[in-house]
């Protein structure tokens, strides 16, 4: 969940539940509609994507 933090969000994990099993491209259309972000539902997709490949080529 810091990866909404990073995006000026303050999800609860009652809501980020809500999206677990959605397809990217729903939740994000969400996300954006209830949190009016400026970035396309594209990008966040986008950045969604490297956050999750930079965590793979990590040592956690």
């Amino acid at each position: 969940m810091d990866y909404f933090s990073e995006l000026g969000i303050k999800m609860d994990h009652k809501e980020y539940n809500g999206y677990v099993g959605m397809s990217s491209q729903k939740m994000w259309s969400r996300i954006k509609s209830n949190y009016d972000l400026n970035e396309s539902v594209g990008e966040l997709m986008k950045s969604e994507s490297r956050m999750y490949e930079d965590l793979l080529r990590s040592d956690i």
